[in-house]
């Protein structure tokens, strides 16, 4: 984790470990569905909009 939050390049990181991705992960290139969804933002803040996204869905 301490060597990818100094590294000044772009890695294409695929996990299913949230824990991790929440220290790493400064942007989110996600499935949803049939799309692609390209998040510009931590992936704390991802699942945050995930959620209100899903939520709104419901309603």
């Amino acid at each position: 984790e301490d060597a990818l939050a100094e590294y000044d390049g772009t890695v294409l990181l695929v996990s299913h470990d949230r824990a991790f991705l929440r220290e790493v992960a400064t942007r989110v290139w996600a499935f949803d569905g049939t799309r692609l969804v390209d998040f510009d933002g931590p992936f704390e803040e991802w699942e945050e909009d995930r959620a209100r996204r899903a939520a709104n869905a419901r309603s």
